[in-house]
Formats: structure tokens, sequence, C-alpha cells
């Protein structure tokens, strides 16, 4: 979570600009479930799946997919959600 848009907006260019020094780390969510995480250098958590994948493999390729865009990625406007 972050403060303000202004922070967010932040974190996604600096995670972008970084893209090629980001490290993907799969990790178990379940039983038979499977997610990815996006580490900076120091084990930093810059980015996770919003979503479980079945198998190891989906969940892997699929990270690297994000990956492969992230850098070139365009930022559009974000909608500002409340939670309460």
């Amino acid at each position: 979570m972050f403060p303000d848009i202004d922070s967010c907006r932040a974190a996604a260019r600096w995670t972008q600009q970084h893209a090629a020094e980001l490290s993907v780390t799969i990790v178990r969510s379940g039983a038979t479930a499977w997610r990815w995480r996006m580490e900076a250098a120091g084990g930093a958590v810059v980015a996770v799946a919003s979503r479980d994948y079945q198998r190891r493999i989906q969940a892997a390729q699929a990270a690297a997919v994000v990956l492969g865009l992230l850098a070139g990625a365009e930022l559009g406007e974000m909608p500002v959600r409340v939670r309460v």
C-alpha cells in the first residue's frame, strides 16, 4: 500500500527503471498453488503476482512475460481506490 498516488507512481517508475536488476522468485501460495514475486537487490519485494497459478512453470512463465514487458510499459492514469 502507498500513502498517496504520487508515491505509487514513483515506485512504479523506479521498478521500470531497474527492471534489468530485478530477480524473480517463485513461491508456493497454497497446497497446489504458486505465485511469483520480483525483488530488488537486498530482497525488497517490488512486485507480486495478482493471482495464483496451478503449476510452478505457469507462474515462472507469467513472471518472465511481466519482466520482459515492464521496462517498456506505459504508465497510464491510476485510479485512486480507498480501502476501508
